[in-house]
Order: C-alpha cells, then structure tokens, then sequence
C-alpha cells in the first residue's frame, strides 16, 4: 500500500470516530512508525509500506480510536517550543498553560529568582522557565513517583537536569526555603464532573484532573499554605477553569487581603490564570 493511500484509510477510520483533526493525526501516527518529518512524508506519497509498516500504523489507530491520547501513542508532545517525553502517568501539557509561563517570565526575565512549579507533571512548566530563564533557581515537586520519573527524563531531553531540583511531595509539604514565585497547574475539575469528560481526557491520570467536590480543594489548600513559603514582594500563578474566576479571587482575598490580584486570559481570551502579587 502507498502512503498516500494509507493516509486516506487511516483518516477515513478517524473522520468515522469523530476525530475533527483526523487527517493530522492520520499523518502523526504514520509518520511516529515511519520516523520521518512531515516534508518528507509528503515527498514520499507514492512509496509503498511494507507489510510491517502496514501493520504498526493500524494498530496505533486501533488505539486512537479507542480514545487513547495521541501523545500517550506517540509518547511526545510539544509545549513552549519544547519536545517532552509524555506517558500515562502524567497530564499532557496543554498550550492554555503556556499562559503560566508567559506570565512568569514577564516577572523573571532579567531578576535571578528562586521558582517552584507545584504538581510538575512531566515538568513542562519548570522545564519551559529553566530553559527562558536562565538566570533562575528553579525546584519542581510532584506528590506522584512516577510523574516525577517523567520530568526527570524530560529536564536531561532538554538539557536542564542540573537546572531544576526535582521533590517527592504533597504540594508545599517539601519546600525546605523561601521563594519568590510560586507557579502551579493543579488539578481543578470537580469531582462529579469527571465522569463526564472526554474519553479520551478520562485516560490522563485522576490524580492530575480531580479537584475535588468543587474544583477548588488543591487551589484552597494551595493558597493557604503560600504565606510562609513566599519571600516578600512574591508572586503566586495558579491556572483555573475560566468559570472558576469570582471563587479563586475571593480565595486570594482571603488570604492576601492586601495582595494585588488578577485574573489574566489566555491566547483565547478565556480566564485562565490567578495572578497574586504580595506587597
């Protein structure tokens, strides 16, 4: 079978499942099997697939379309510019989150601060800032092993495994010092929504997604416990679920009744992240 026409069953099979990108992730699980770019897939429409090939690219849509995630299929994903290590043990970055890091950089870019990413995951977010902010001290903690395993990988991939100190714990439990920002992605959806999601955001791990009865359990604890790991004049960045905007600020306000406070959009214009400036 030619590529090309490979290409158009793949995306046929897709398109049927309800996939709305199906003809690109036809060509990401042809190319993950084949190695190659996609200017060279192009080039190459007219040249048949051997039988194992044929093979590997069908299974691999066999488990697309049982709703597994394309970056648990492929293993990759990209975030910030950045190719990172992706398994079933960690949330998939998403390009919402880059308003996190946007967000810090503004702040870091020219002061050698001292960061903690919260819930690191793959480390994307700690990784992206070791890699713009060189300047930086930057640790990531995780209360999951085996997330923490991922993010390891990922800080050798990119180069900053020396850059980042990586911590076994519950949210702040292990921070031994002060910094100056704190920056977490922490899971946000409620409890009695998750049965209701995606299926295929159902196989990212429960432990990344569930925010408990409200959403706001691990943003709560979060916020509660920052006081007396921030240094003065520090900066806390939480990512929200955009309907969660009015709770999180009344939060802050609680806690920080004399804190700048913000909520800042993402690239589409939805609410995204809570911006918390001690003074």
């Amino acid at each position: 079978m030619k590529i090309k026409d490979n290409l158009n069953i793949s995306g046929d099979l897709l398109m049927k499942s309800g996939s709305p990108d199906y003809r690109l992730e036809a060509e990401i699980l042809l190319r993950h099997v084949l190695k190659i770019d996609r200017a060279t897939m192009f080039s190459n429409l007219e040249n048949i697939l051997d039988s194992k090939q044929e093979n590997d690219i069908a299974e691999l849509v066999q488990r697309r379309l049982a709703n597994e995630p394309l970056s648990y299929i492929t293993g990759t994903r990209e975030f910030y510019s950045l190719d990172f290590q992706i398994t079933s043990d960690v949330l998939i970055p998403r390009q919402e989150t880059e308003t996190l890091v946007d967000e810090v950089i503004k702040i870091a870019k020219e002061n050698p601060l001292k960061i903690v990413d919260v819930g690191t995951g793959s480390g994307a977010i700690a990784i992206a800032l070791a890699v713009n902010l060189p300047l930086a001290k930057i640790i990531a903690t995780d209360i999951s092993v085996d997330a923490l395993h991922v993010a390891e990988s990922n800080t050798k991939m990119n180069d900053v495994f020396s850059r980042i100190n990586l911590k076994q714990g519950n949210l702040l439990d292990v921070l031994d010092e002060k910094v100056d920002v704190i920056v977490s992605n922490p899971p946000y959806i409620p409890s009695d929504q998750i049965e209701h999601l995606q299926p295929e955001v159902k196989k990212e791990p429960h432990i990344a997604l569930d925010g408990g009865s409200d959403g706001l359990e691990y943003i709560r604890q979060l916020i509660g416990n920052c006081s007396e790991k921030l240094n003065d004049n520090g900066h806390i960045f939480i990512e929200i679920d955009p309907s969660q905007s009015e709770e999180v600020l009344e939060i802050a306000d609680t806690h920080f009744p004399d804190a700048r406070t913000a909520i800042i959009k993402d690239l589409s214009q939805d609410n995204r992240v809570l911006s918390i400036h001690l003074t």
